[in-house]
């Protein structure tokens, strides 16, 4: 039977994993603020798990302890443990006093801290408002990244568990319809985005961000088409504005796995998948449907020219984007 803490722990990384695969949907409304409800929530469960780790199991350690009154509504000394007025569920102490305890006593990275407050902020301005402006796509994903790897190494730190099975990474924006990303801009002064980055920027001088530190504030990544030797382009991704920075790239053989259908095999799916499947149709959805990187890749026959000729090839993901058009 699994302990306490190992449910707790199970459940904060399930929880994680969702708000992962949300932000990389390829399309999803409510990307950044549903990310960082979810991941406050991952970090609140794992928080608590450590708590009632460090107190050798005693999970009453999380309970809200409330003062009694006297017959003239005075508070005494004796106290209970407060319980919801539904359910009669023992109520637990929030994040932001976990926070403050871990703080106090040296006991987590203030640098992973300062990140899960930062994205808590986010977090309860969606939840109890709204969030509208682009700044804020750009700044959850730059705390966002940070917070998962954070996540990852607070898990193996704290609890010897290895993540390495999922992928705890979020999808860059450049990745996304860049048209999608530019209609959300709201060109309106947002006093709460100013405040929010100039808050980062603060915290990031004096905790500087490097991603060979343990923990960090924010990291963010910078996605850069290159002329390869290879036959086709390459993709280089940058971690962290560092010029220290590790690099990634995809060669021409990575992207061609990505993209593995041409234009012709493409069609023959799509026939063999749907009953009422119309080429001329589909040859108006595909002009606006390519255009996501998610779904399909323009290979230049001159790399000097992206203006020039080039031809599609396409992920398989971008079949299921059809089955909004067609009938199975």
């Amino acid at each position: 039977m699994k302990s306490i803490v190992d449910s707790i722990v199970e459940k904060s990384i399930n929880c994680a994993i969702s708000a992962i695969e949300i932000y990389n949907k390829p399309d999803f409304k409510y990307r950044e603020e549903t990310f960082a409800i979810l991941m406050i929530n991952a970090w609140e469960l794992i928080l608590k798990a450590k708590k009632i780790k460090d107190n050798k199991g005693n999970v009453k350690k999380i309970y809200i302890k409330k003062f009694t009154s006297d017959k003239n509504n005075k508070l005494t000394k004796k106290w209970k443990y407060d319980k919801s007025k539904i359910s009669g569920a023992y109520k637990t102490i929030g994040l932001d006093r976990l926070l403050s305890e871990f703080e106090n006593n040296n006991n987590i990275d203030v640098k992973c801290i300062q990140n899960i407050r930062l994205l808590e902020d986010i977090r309860n301005n969606a939840v109890h408002l709204m969030n509208r402006d682009y700044r804020l796509t750009v700044t959850v994903y730059e705390l966002g990244t940070a917070n998962l790897k954070n996540y990852v190494v607070f898990i193996k730190e704290y609890f010897d568990k290895d993540l390495t099975q999922y992928n705890f990474y979020l999808m860059p924006i450049s990745f996304y319809n860049l048209e999608t990303v530019i209609s959300t801009i709201n060109i309106s002064k947002n006093d709460y985005i100013e405040n929010l980055r100039s808050k980062i920027c603060e915290l990031n001088k004096i905790h500087k961000s490097n991603p060979n530190d343990k923990y960090n504030i924010v990291l963010s990544t910078l996605i850069t088409f290159t002329k390869s030797k290879e036959k086709y382009s390459s993709v280089n991704v940058i971690k962290d504005n560092d010029e220290e920075a590790l690099k990634v790239k995809f060669t021409g053989e990575e992207i061609s796995e990505r993209y593995p259908l041409y234009y012709d095999e493409l069609i023959e799916e799509l026939y063999k998948r749907y009953v009422d499947f119309n080429r001329i149709e589909f040859n108006k959805i595909n002009c606006i449907v390519r255009k996501n990187i998610n779904f399909a890749y323009p290979r230049y026959l001159d790399d000097k020219n992206q203006k020039g000729a080039c031809k599609w090839i396409y992920s398989r993901n971008i079949i299921q984007e059809f089955d909004k058009y067609f009938n199975k």
